[in-house]
């Protein structure tokens, strides 16, 4: 059996030692100055030993309580650092993540079982947003957009977005397309990606292409949705649809066609994170996804 001096009245001797001042222990502990003092006292009894020299302001310490100060805050680190490590392994992170909706249902949801069996400690809380990331408005951790719109964001960059022309396999007349062929098929529009056609069109050398009819979405999201049903051609980031692609839900029709200026998708972060922190953790993660959808659309573009 240890034998070991009251517990608490070491908890109280620790704080009183720090400040050789009974009031703010008091104050810190919060309880009297009175309560301090019976715990001071009785482990003093206990010890055999004067701790402090009682003052009208001050309780210095003797040798001996600056001896069983400097042990005890070791011993108190110690059990602080063991208690933090073992709530970490019990209790799991949650990391808030903020994605626009076209990335989050056709990329990030897809892949998050990997994330998830890789780490289950992490819980991820995913929220859509179409709006510029603001860490002082919104409580999440990371956003991921396409190109940062505030210079002092730390932003990573992840992968291009790779915008060009998609379509269904299955539309009438899309096999075998060719660059004047877009005259006879309805063009989708986006509201969130005005200028894509437009820069597209150009760097194909097709400016002022009238074509047989046009489709205008305010979400990109719902021009992917158009594509696979067949109503027309729109231009899209290829990465996030590379599940689409490879399972040939979706098309290609000019791959080595892409919008001029192409954007990046950045994870923006909020505020400094170590290198074993969830937010770390997720990083490092879709770094490496989105490399290996990088890497499947050059090799889909030939």
């Amino acid at each position: 059996m240890r034998r070991l001096p009251p517990l608490n009245a070491i908890r109280v001797f620790e704080v009183a030692a720090r400040y050789e001042n009974f009031a703010r222990a008091a104050a810190e502990l919060h309880v009297t100055h009175g309560a301090v003092s019976r715990q001071i006292a009785l482990l003093e009894e206990w010890l055999g030993v004067l701790l402090f020299k009682r003052g009208a302001r001050q309780a210095l310490l003797t040798q001996e309580g600056r001896d069983l100060l400097k042990e005890t805050s070791a011993s108190l680190d110690r059990l602080e650092l063991a208690v933090t490590v073992l709530r970490r392994t019990v209790q799991p992170s949650t990391l808030n993540v903020s994605a626009t909706p076209t990335f989050s249902m056709h990329w990030l949801i897809p892949r998050l079982n990997r994330f998830t069996h890789r780490h289950p400690d992490i819980y991820i809380r995913l929220s859509s947003s179409l709006e510029p990331a603001d860490f002082s408005r919104d409580s999440y951790d990371l956003a991921i957009r396409r190109t940062p719109t505030v210079p002092s964001q730390q932003a990573i960059p992840l992968f291009p977005a790779m915008s060009m022309p998609i379509g269904s396999p299955d539309l009438p007349g899309i096999a075998g397309i060719t660059a004047s062929g877009l005259s006879r098929h309805t063009l989708i529009h986006t509201a969130t990606s005005p200028h894509s056609w437009p820069n597209l069109l150009a760097s194909m050398g097709l400016k002022g292409l009238q074509p047989a009819n046009a489709l205008y979405f305010d979400q990109l999201y719902f021009g992917v949705q158009a594509c696979i049903n067949k109503m027309g051609i729109a231009v899209a980031p290829a990465v996030i649809l590379v599940d689409d692609l490879l399972s040939e839900k979706l098309c290609l029709p000019f791959p080595r066609y892409r919008t001029e200026n192409d954007t990046e998708y950045h994870a923006i972060v909020g505020a400094p994170y170590t290198p074993d922190s969830p937010v770390a953790k997720f990083l490092e993660w879709l770094h490496e996804e989105g490399q290996a959808s990088y890497e499947a659309i050059l090799e889909l573009c030939g």
